[in-house]
């Protein structure tokens, strides 16, 4: 079986921001890690050893820019040209750009889509000339069951204790026999039961 530890330690250390990204933007985690991996030849490129550049992302980023040989695929025919790409002062900040992106409106289609068919809109609108860009990234994310982190787990509310719940009603039932009026006694009651209801146990009469 292949040794696929590179691989995994590579995803293991784009994984956190991507799910977050995908909760606070809508692009796919597996896009991303797909997107990431291909781009920056899983953390070894050129591009990325010298500017923490992931995902290929030409222009001017936070930490300048560097010019680097790259491929593109022009008229069928592929040409290598000297291109400005952006510099990041670490890898975060590269997740952090891409993401920004693809919120562009010529994107649109990534946003909240499948994995696979994020990949097939941001080859559509461009991200790359390569004509197989898209099956490329789908090839990656089948290979690696990117597909499952895009089930992002929503966080589950907080539930108070049984015990912590009886705990302050009975620490505040002072408060039921010092009331004067039936409707302070009734607001009490309205109080302690929100906090049973919080703690998911049966509510009093």
């Amino acid at each position: 079986m292949a040794d696929n530890s590179t691989q995994l330690a590579f995803f293991a250390k784009v994984l956190p921001q991507a799910q977050a990204d995908q909760r606070t933007h809508g692009v796919p985690a597996s896009l991303k890690l797909a997107q990431a991996a291909l781009e920056s030849n899983w953390g070894r490129s050129g591009l990325t050893q010298k500017a923490n550049n992931l995902f290929g992302i030409k222009g001017t980023g936070p930490a300048g820019s560097v010019t680097m040989p790259t491929r593109e695929v022009v008229n069928g025919q592929t040409v290598t040209v000297d291109a400005a790409f952006r510099a990041y002062h670490d890898w975060s900040q590269s997740i952090a750009d891409h993401s920004l992106l693809l919120t562009r409106p010529r994107y649109a289609k990534v946003l909240n889509a499948d994995g696979k068919t994020a990949a097939r809109a941001a080859a559509a609108a461009g991200y790359a000339t390569d004509p197989n860009y898209a099956d490329k990234l789908i090839a990656i994310m089948d290979a690696y069951d990117l597909y499952r982190y895009d089930a992002v787990q929503e966080e589950e509310p907080y539930r108070m204790s049984a015990e912590d719940a009886e705990a302050i009603i009975r620490f505040l039932s002072a408060g039921w026999f010092a009331a004067v009026t039936d409707e302070d006694r009734s607001e009490f009651n309205r109080l302690a039961n929100e906090l049973r209801a919080s703690a998911g146990i049966p509510l009093s009469g």
